[in-house]
């Protein structure tokens, strides 16, 4: 703390010989005029003087005032002794000045005087100016030359006392420390603090010298708040700005970082809709999230943002890129955040139980992805105009949920679920492959009540057109769409999973013209025979039945009703085909894989039944002319493989010539039936 020199308690008043104006009095006006104007006897202002203030016996009295006064000052005798306005320079509201001085003695006729030791304003009444104790006027005896030179009218007397003096703010006056104020919040049980510990509770990276002004590399200052937050746990606030950083920032363990918004679902189209922008010119990760951070209401996204079209095929490489928008430590949350353009994921998972509420991530190469960050959450989130392999790829991300997301306009896949996956409300939307894809040995999947539309999209080769009317095999938009992939869910090799309740549609864009898809609403790709259909659950979805899958082109691409021709899991694509639901615990007497008219005549038919199984189907038949239908009939005794037996009836024609029943893999038996002729079936039936 800095001590400044104290003024007299009382002013003092002398007449021209330097004597005191015992008994005198001093007159207060408003400048210019006889109008009184109030000063006091104490500096808080609530003691009022007598206007004439009288003098004591020392020609001395207590005037605090404010501001410029016009000073009238008398003798005893009622003589003025001087007229002139007066400022009051020791205190202007909470500022406080100190006094300088500086006397000299004039020698003859002498006018100019020089101040060596002190300096005053020219121009703002910050001088005053006495001559053998009697005030002198500016204007009239004498000039501000300048800060350190006063010249007299008239040259004075030899050995005249000549005294300057004046008031200089002191620029720490009246600071106290915050250390040493308490601050106490005044409710029930409220604890007194410091200001400074209540201060610092909440750091601004202004505090630190960012600018946030769109061109000043700002990441000193940002890490710099960081480092200081790391002991105290201070939340680090970024006031509304773009600021500009040229290597990664990396917030600590425990500490929030909370931003002025992202400009969530407008900053599709207006990047620059955020108020709190974080502008990044590294070419790794803009910003890393230490075990336990929050980071709420930001925007991310590189320098070269504005050259990543919303519609790509594929990330746009060149210079400029940043792989990484977030990357996500362990137990770290993100609300509000928005990652915008970055060339590997704009969220990258690299600890355990994440949660993602609320975030947005536009034209990246990936929305969200991870090496192994398992137990996390995503509610209420938007992954979208991705143009890698998906929106989401949580292949190596297991006990994920997915709630109320929207997951939609990707290049590719909608998401990539990983093991013990859920996923509840979410929407799948004109993404160019498959809305959802259950990859090989990501088991334990349950997903119900989501919607399913416009999916596999991606690009038909036969027709030329995909997400958009615009999307041709000359449009950066383009990514071809296999039969495989144009479809809502594809299945890789599965156990244990769960698809109830949801919605299909087929459709175009939005703008009603590009692909109408897709295809088929399921695809299989999984090892023939290896997914154990008693573990699996697919039930009571609307729309997968094959008189309303419109895809588009399906002749292209060939399939029978709702699923794919070309699957490699035949045995489980058979219970897909007609949108039936599959499992014996669905209901006692379960409906059979169904085949829609097959594509390809043959004169023997291999039909997989469910193991131990025993019941009945109704096959058509239609040869090169006429048709055909006949009844099958299979059996077995109570240890399933003993005891097998079948018989047919040719209801109309007799094309059917024998049935056989066997056992086949550990999961199905089969009927095999045998024509007099290659005939085109199709065919449905019950077992129990």
């Amino acid at each position: 703390m800095t001590y400044g020199i104290l003024p007299n308690g009382k002013q003092q008043f002398i007449d021209s010989n330097g004597k005191p104006l015992a008994s005198g009095q001093v007159y207060y006006y408003i400048p210019s005029t006889t109008t009184f104007k109030n000063t006091y006897q104490n500096s808080a202002g609530t003691v009022l003087n007598t206007n004439p203030v009288v003098l004591d016996a020392n020609g001395q009295c207590i005037a605090y005032g404010t501001g410029s006064y016009r000073q009238q000052v008398y003798d005893v005798y009622g003589n003025l002794v001087w007229d002139v306005q007066v400022d009051s320079p020791l205190t202007s509201g909470n500022q406080t000045y100190d006094i300088e001085e500086q006397t000299f003695t004039a020698t003859s006729g002498q006018t100019v005087f020089t101040l060596t030791t002190m300096s005053y304003l020219p121009g703002t009444n910050n001088l005053v100016v006495f001559v053998d104790g009697l005030k002198q006027i500016v204007g009239v005896n004498y000039t501000e030359t300048s800060a350190t030179v006063v010249t007299f009218t008239t040259g004075l007397h030899v050995g005249a006392v000549v005294d300057f003096t004046t008031a200089v703010l002191q620029t720490n006056a009246n600071i106290v420390p915050a250390t040493d104020v308490t601050y106490n919040e005044g409710g029930t049980g409220a604890v007194t603090t410091t200001v400074q510990a209540k201060l610092q509770q909440t750091i601004s990276v202004k505090d630190f010298g960012a600018t946030g002004n769109g061109s000043t590399d700002d990441t000193t200052a940002i890490n710099n708040t960081f480092t200081a937050a790391a002991s105290t746990k201070a939340t680090v606030f970024f006031p509304p700005g773009i600021y500009i950083t040229s290597s990664t920032i990396n917030q600590p363990d425990g500490v929030i970082a909370q931003g002025s918004g992202g400009g969530g679902y407008t900053a599709l189209t207006g990047a620059s809709d955020g108020s709190t922008i974080i502008q990044s010119s590294v070419s790794t990760a803009a910003w890393t999230m230490g075990a336990g951070c929050v980071l709420q209401d930001v925007q991310l996204r590189p320098s070269n943002y504005s050259s990543v079209s919303y519609s790509a095929g594929n990330y746009p490489s060149g210079t400029g890129n940043t792989a990484y928008g977030v990357k996500c430590g362990t137990s770290a949350m993100l609300c509000r955040v928005v990652v915008i353009a970055f060339s590997t994921a704009g969220f990258y998972i690299t600890g355990a139980t994440v949660k993602l509420d609320n975030c947005f991530a536009f034209n990246n190469a990936i929305g969200l992805t991870s090496a192994g960050g398992n137990d996390g959450w995503a509610t209420d989130c938007v992954f979208m105009f991705n143009s890698g392999s998906a929106g989401v790829d949580a292949t190596y991300m297991s006990y994920w949920r997915w709630t109320s997301n929207r997951i939609e306009w990707n290049a590719r896949y909608g998401l990539i679920a990983g093991a013990e996956n859920s996923g509840a409300n979410n929407l799948f939307d004109r993404n160019g492959w498959a809305g959802l894809y259950l990859n090989d040995g990501a088991w334990g999947q349950t997903w119900t009540g989501n919607y399913f539309s416009r999916n596999g999209a991606g690009g038909d080769p036969s027709q030329g057109y995909g997400r958009w009317g615009f999307s041709t095999p000359s449009d950066p938009s383009w990514v071809t769409t296999s039969a495989a992939d144009s479809c809502q869910i594809k299945f890789g090799y599965q156990r244990g999973i769960t698809i109830v309740g949801n919605r299909y549609r087929a459709g175009q864009s939005d703008t009603n013209d590009g692909a109408n898809s897709p295809c088929y609403i399921y695809q299989v790709d999984g090892t023939n025979g290896a997914t154990d259909v008693s573990d699996v659950r697919i039930a009571y979805n609307a729309g997968d039945q094959q008189d309303v899958v419109k895809g588009y082109n399906p002749a292209a691409y060939g399939g029978i009703g709702a699923i794919a021709i070309g699957n490699t899991d035949t045995s489980m694509s058979g219970y897909l085909s007609n949108g039936f639901g599959i499992g014996p615990t669905i209901q006692q007497t379960n409906l059979l894989n169904s085949q829609l008219l097959s594509t390809t005549s043959s004169s023997s038919i291999v039909i997989n039944v469910p193991k131990g199984s025993c019941g009945q189907l109704s096959l058509s038949l239609k040869p090169g002319t006429g048709s055909g239908v006949a009844t099958i009939y299979w059996s077995q005794s109570g240890v399933p493989g003993t005891y097998m037996t079948a018989a047919y009836t040719n209801n109309i024609g007799t094309y059917v010539t024998g049935v056989s029943f066997a056992t086949n893999t550990s999961i199905y038996d089969k009927v095999t039936i045998t024509l007099s002729s290659a005939c085109y079936y199709s065919y449905c039936g019950v077992s129990a």
